[in-house]
């Protein structure tokens, strides 16, 4: 049994285990906070891969890809633990500020001073400041990192900045969404309703398209000998009230495992079929153009299809912690080796970023299209002591040959307007059938 305390190397994370179970702190030189409780059963069902060596524990998230190091240390670092509340703006400043000090990884990509920053905002924050004035401070603080995974979430409010936002403007009024709360389910709800006509109508020569994953897999033989793959995101394939009307990935550990255990196993089902229906097409284009990411793991189950052996397909390392990892495409029983087209475009992000760099190192992949979006970094998760919660990008993904994506995408090999505002649905469309001929060509 583990016991003792373990602190990890980036994340900002302390792991405590007494004889009950242990408490997952998050920590920052302004304040650590307990957010998460359990049982040891509660910690073998969220944890797999547990490994010590000496002073040192490995883990891994319930069958998830990324392994966390910790060493031991002797005692809780000296920060307040004592939840803030909206009567201590100072203290919810400064926890915001140092995580972001201590774990954020892209400050020179973006041109941002996060030393200058404090000098700048902190005056503003006294002990009397409202929590909507707070926020406000904190999101002007925010804004020069133009990062989709910078977010800042409390008392209703949210701040994000999401770049393409004319591209984006021109999906949702493609797909009937412009006004509204849009959230990742009803995009994809409104995407998968028009999906034919906005995407396929021009190839009249084609067997009927398929649906699974509640909506988010889709796929066909196009043209005569040319299958089509569509995959919105990748998170949200089990036939369960969780994954169908899942907005984003759960943040707790044990729900995150148990929902990334049903994913994968409803998601393979699917690729079986998929792979079944579409075995004697003599080449295949991957539609990623609209994937709004979820689970890299599920990004790779897509890539390990197309894999001839095991390849390295990235590394990644988290700010503050040792050595990188490296993650690899593993080759399933009977992978499609033929010619595959993959698109692409800035409205591909996160874990379908993520498959891109899997699919890029797979000789009988071409990658046409746009530059994907930049975000590449999981997102870590921090709570801030008045229940505030934010995200940060602090991991760095290297591919195969070398480049680092983060913040200007992963390119194409064959560039081309994947999609464009205003007319969207004209150069979908084009693009498509741009694919189509040199998936025949290829063949």
């Amino acid at each position: 049994m583990l016991s003792g305390l373990w602190r990890s190397e980036g994340y900002g994370w302390i792991l405590a285990f007494d004889p009950d179970g242990y408490t997952l702190h998050h920590h920052c030189a302004a304040s650590c906070l307990a957010a998460e409780r359990g049982t040891h059963a509660d910690f073998a069902r969220s944890y797999d891969r547990v490994a010590v060596v000496g002073e040192r524990l490995s883990l891994h998230q319930a069958g998830d890809l990324t392994r966390y190091d910790f060493q031991r240390v002797d005692a809780m670092p000296g920060a307040p633990s004592a939840p803030g509340g909206d009567a201590a703006p100072l203290l919810n400043f400064e926890s915001l500020w140092g995580q972001f000090d201590e774990h954020y990884a892209f400050f020179e990509l973006h041109g941002v001073d996060w030393r200058d920053a404090h000098r700048r905002f902190a005056p503003a924050v006294t002990a009397a400041t409202p929590p909507q004035e707070l926020f406000a401070i904190a999101c002007r603080m925010l804004a020069p990192l133009d990062d989709g995974h910078v977010t800042l979430a409390g008392d209703g409010q949210v701040h994000q900045r999401m770049r393409h936002q004319a591209l984006r403007a021109a999906m949702r009024a493609t797909f009937g969404t412009p006004n509204g709360r849009v959230t990742p389910r009803t995009t994809v709800d409104a995407v998968s309703r028009q999906f034919d006509q906005v995407f396929l109508a021009p190839f009249t020569s084609r067997k009927p398209l398929q649906r699974a994953g509640n909506g988010i897999v889709s796929w066909c033989e196009l043209a005569p000998g040319i299958g089509y793959l569509s995959v919105l995101r990748l998170f949200g394939f089990a036939e369960s009230a969780a994954a169908r009307g899942a907005d984003d990935l759960p943040h707790t550990r044990a729900a995150v495992a148990d929902f990334l255990r049903d994913d994968i196993a409803a998601f393979d089902a699917i690729l079986d079929r998929v792979f079944s229906d579409l075995r004697a097409c003599r080449a295949l284009v991957l539609d990623l153009r609209l994937n709004g990411g979820g689970f890299d793991r599920a990004g790779l189950a897509i890539a390990a299809r197309f894999a001839d052996r095991r390849r390295l397909a990235f590394s990644k390392r988290a700010r503050g912690a040792g050595q990188a990892q490296e993650l690899h495409v593993e080759a399933t029983a009977q992978p499609y080796l033929r010619p595959v087209v993959v698109l692409t475009s800035p409205l591909c992000v996160s874990a379908g970023e993520i498959c891109v760099l899997g699919l890029r190192a797979l000789p009988n992949v071409t990658i046409m299209g746009q530059p994907t979006a930049g975000m590449l970094s999981d997102n870590l998760n921090k709570p801030l002591p008045n229940g505030w919660e934010l995200s940060l990008s602090n991991e760095i993904y290297t591919a195969a040959d070398g480049p680092v994506f983060e913040g200007r995408g992963v390119p194409p090999g064959v560039p081309c307007a994947a999609l464009a505002a205003p007319d969207f649905t004209g150069t979908a469309r084009a693009a498509l059938a741009a694919a189509v001929d040199r998936a025949g060509a290829l063949a």
